[in-house]
């Protein structure tokens, strides 16, 4: 579905990322993987209902898209001044400076660090995922 969004914002309505269209792509690729890896983490945690679940995940992405700036545009500033941490671990954030910085400067540094934290993020809830899953399936033998 990224996609498929990906390409009608390109070819249908001409928006410019300010790269090479695949570098465009692959980003969104990865970035949409972190998003799938964080749905597969929280889909193993606890016992929880779906319902509980499906609020975990809405609350997280829409917090984190919040303190990411993408609700109110000061608040990337404001955080990045009293909690930086929180821009590093936050994938709404990491995901928009991946974009931002690839519009804003092309591949360089800046985009290199994002995309290493996204995939690292990606890699740790897949395999935190995986733990829990296998801890599940495994238990009743």
């Amino acid at each position: 579905v990224a996609m498929f969004a990906l390409t009608f914002y390109t070819k249908v309505l001409g928006i410019n990322f300010g790269a090479d269209t695949g570098v465009v792509y692959l980003t969104t690729a990865v970035c949409t993987l972190l998003g799938c890896a964080l749905g597969f983490f929280v889909g193993h945690v606890g016992s929880f209902s779906q319902n509980i679940k499906e609020v975990i995940l809405m609350t997280f992405v829409l917090g984190g898209g919040f303190l990411s700036g993408l609700m109110l545009g000061d608040m990337k500033g404001m955080i990045e001044e009293k909690c930086p941490i929180i821009n590093r671990i936050n994938p709404s954030a990491v995901i928009s400076e991946a974009f931002t910085s690839l519009n804003l400067f092309g591949v360089g540094d800046r985009y290199y660090r994002s995309m290493i934290t996204v995939v690292a993020m990606t890699l740790v809830l897949t395999i935190l995922g995986m733990l829990l899953s296998g801890r599940k399936q495994y238990a009743s033998l």
